[in-house]
């Protein structure tokens, strides 16, 4: 009979509409299965070892880890329900009773039994044991295990989600870095050819070939060439904060942290780590039972339906076995005599017969919390494909953006190089130059930020595809 059916609805996964494919084709997309350290895949030994870092160490991991061990516990206390509830107790105490009070009520007088007077205080001791065991015949007990296991797991796909969250985020904050000293090269070499103009300037005006004004335009051109390093160069200080936050390190323990791998990579590569020329994104059907979010969101309503359960047993019949067992004497020297001796045993019966509507009312909260958690479930799920387009279409564009900013970029560079040999000729002017110069420092730049947008883009498809949780502790 204890082991009998668990009143309440099962838990059923609901039905979404899952396409087929994905609509966003291209040729580097593959339908191979994503793989898991996607972050390996631009072959770069520090930010393997940075994720590697932040994965053992990062905060919020930490915490997810212990709402992770306190649903397990909770579990476990759940769990415990199910067993026998044994308890000792003992207590010594000094009674006074009332010689008008309902406990000599029944008594005879003292003149039926003359010189009989009771005994109005005295010390007692007791020692002993209850015990109970509620028999779980509908199944309340079990639900409400059940409910701890999904929430239990719930936790652990909250942590996982937030590992993947966190590998994301190394990442694009190391590859906005490398952007950082990206931009910073090419602000210097803009600079750098700002100046050289300017001395050219300057030699024409000495030799009587070009104005005073040419000079101050050349020359302020150069400086404002020059101001933007300044602004680049501390944004990618700025990246160590960042960083440190996400492997709970200082700036200055993740510097040396840095500097004991003996990279200098870090600090003087002006270069974005390369793309892999092919992405595998998979099916749309395993994106499911990919995505944490998705199944952090079906284990949610798994225990939802099951606290259904839980208050849809409050409203049926609880079974107990109770019992008690000890030694009880206001005589020290007799409380281990066999008269001391006292026990209760029995079952014990509590029936819900009217409760102003609380437990039905119970239930019905319960039944509408199911149905958010169906509905989010069914949400998390449509955001997971739309994640997913979004991040194919947003790759795929800018990809295409990327190449013909480079393309700009060359032909630029071929123009400026032939209006500085015109200019030198003396067939255009200086305006000319500096407007190409200019020009070609924007298409620099512009060509640069692509890349790494290109690169955040990268990221945030393989975040929405869902892997990267798997080597979190």
């Amino acid at each position: 009979l204890a082991s009998g059916c668990a009143v309440g609805p099962e838990h059923r996964v609901p039905d979404v509409e899952q396409p087929t494919a994905f609509a966003t084709q291209a040729a580097s997309f593959t339908s191979a299965d994503p793989v898991e350290q996607w972050w390996r895949a631009l072959n770069d030994p520090l930010l393997d070892s940075l994720v590697a870092e932040a994965l053992a160490g990062n905060l919020d991991l930490t915490r997810a880890g212990a709402r992770v061990r306190e649903a397990r516990a909770a579990r476990n206390a759940e769990a415990g329900a199910a067993a026998p509830q044994v308890n000792a107790s003992g207590k010594v105490s000094r009674d006074s009773i009332s010689l008008n009070g309902e406990n000599l009520a029944n008594l005879p007088p003292a003149n039926v039994l003359p010189g009989f007077t009771p005994r109005r205080s005295f010390t007692d001791y007791r020692v002993g044991f209850d015990a109970s065991w509620e028999l779980d015949f509908f199944g309340r007990t079990r639900r409400a295990v059940e409910a701890a296991d999904a929430r239990t797991d719930s936790a652990r796909e909250a942590q996982r989600d937030a590992a993947l969250t966190v590998a994301a985020e190394v990442v694009r904050t190391y590859v906005d870095h490398r952007l950082d000293r990206v931009r910073i090269e090419v602000a210097r070499r803009s600079a750098d050819a700002f100046a050289n103009t300017s001395q050219l300037v300057l030699r024409q005006r000495n030799a009587g070939l070009a104005a005073d004004l040419d000079v101050q335009r050349a020359q302020s051109d150069a400086a404002s060439a020059r101001a933007a390093i300044e602004p680049l160069e501390a944004e990618s200080r700025v990246v160590l904060y960042r960083l440190g936050v996400l492997t709970d390190k200082s700036p200055a323990a993740l510097t040396a942290w840095i500097a004991a791998r003996q990279t200098a990579q870090f600090e003087g590569d002006a270069s974005l780590p390369p793309l892999p020329d092919a992405i595998a994104i998979g099916l749309p059907s395993d994106l499911v039972r990919r995505r944490p979010d998705i199944r952090r969101a079906e284990r949610e309503l798994a225990a939802a339906t099951a606290d259904v359960g839980v208050a849809t047993a409050d409203r049926f019949p609880r079974f107990t076995l109770v019992g008690s067992l000890g030694l009880e004497s206001i005589r020290p020297g007799q409380l281990v005599d066999q008269a001391s001796r006292f026990f209760t045993v029995g079952p014990q019966l509590l029936v819900p017969i009217f409760s102003g509507g609380r437990l039905a009312s119970r239930v019905e909260a319960r039944e509408a919390a199911r149905d958010a958690a169906i509905a989010d479930y069914r949400k998390a799920v449509l955001e997971a494909f739309a994640d997913v387009e979004s991040a194919l279409i947003r790759y795929d564009r800018e990809r295409a953006r990327a190449a013909d900013l480079d393309t700009a970029e060359k032909k630029l560079e071929g123009t400026l190089a032939l209006t500085r040999i015109r200019y030198r000729a003396g067939d255009t002017t200086l305006i000319d130059v500096l407007d190409v110069e200019r020009r070609a420092m924007q298409a620099r730049d512009a060509s640069a930020q692509s890349q790494g947008q290109l690169a955040t883009q990268w990221i945030a498809l393989h975040k929405a595809l869902g892997g990267g949780w798997e080597g979190a502790r």
